[in-house]
């Protein structure tokens, strides 16, 4: 295996942890959610202070999202990766594909996680199941 395809196994890697994690947390979330969500906390997990907190409640989404600005090159590199990942779980029935949405299957349950959901992330994701996907796809491009 040479560099290329090691560097993005472990792209890969990363991010069926963290798809895992967010579906088996939020057991059903849509793919441009998931794919956005997953970029974002990969992000957030290197930077070690966060300028949200849980105390943070109102225009929860519109803030998260807000870290995305200045990343859209980024997103569109690791989109690939997400993708693949997404893939890997589904053909190992970890999860489900159902329409747009990705579901929690009982396989999930038994895994534990490298990377972590802060709580005002927990928060956010669960303010954004109210946003059609339409009005999510707006936020995410007015803040990159």
């Amino acid at each position: 295996m040479d560099i290329q395809q090691e560097v993005e196994a472990t792209r890969i890697g990363i991010y069926c942890d963290i798809v895992s994690l967010l579906i088996k947390e939020h057991e059903r979330l849509s793919l441009p959610k998931t794919i956005v969500f997953s970029f974002l906390i990969k992000k957030d997990s290197m930077t070690p202070n966060s300028i949200f907190t849980a105390i943070n409640k109102k225009d929860l989404v519109s803030k998260y999202l807000s870290l995305l600005s200045g990343n859209l090159s980024f997103l569109f590199v690791d989109y690939e990766y997400i993708i693949k990942a997404i893939h890997i779980l589904i053909k190992n029935n970890l999860i489900n594909l159902s329409g747009q949405f990705l579901l929690k299957t009982e396989k999930l349950n038994a895994l534990n996680f490298i990377y972590i959901e802060k709580e005002f992330t927990k928060n956010a994701i669960e303010k954004s199941k109210i946003l059609s996907e339409k009005q999510f796809m707006r936020e995410v491009f007015s803040n990159v």
